[in-house]
């Protein structure tokens, strides 16, 4: 096994990660993100940012 595999597996991994952090802080699924993000990585992130904050009550209009 060439080392640039390795390289290239922990990019993928770490590329996982972030749209699996950005869900978790909006109060959603880490693992779930994750093993999507290890899938589908740009729809994933994609849909990391479009998904609500569950952390927050809605904005009200004043």
């Amino acid at each position: 096994m060439r080392p640039w595999y390795i390289l290239l597996a922990l990019l993928w991994i770490l590329l996982a990660l972030w749209p699996a952090a950005i869900a978790n802080r909006k109060g959603h699924s880490f693992i779930g993100f994750l093993i999507l993000g290890l899938i589908f990585w740009p729809a994933t992130l994609v849909a990391a940012f479009l998904v609500r904050d569950r952390g927050r009550p809605y904005a009200v209009r004043r």
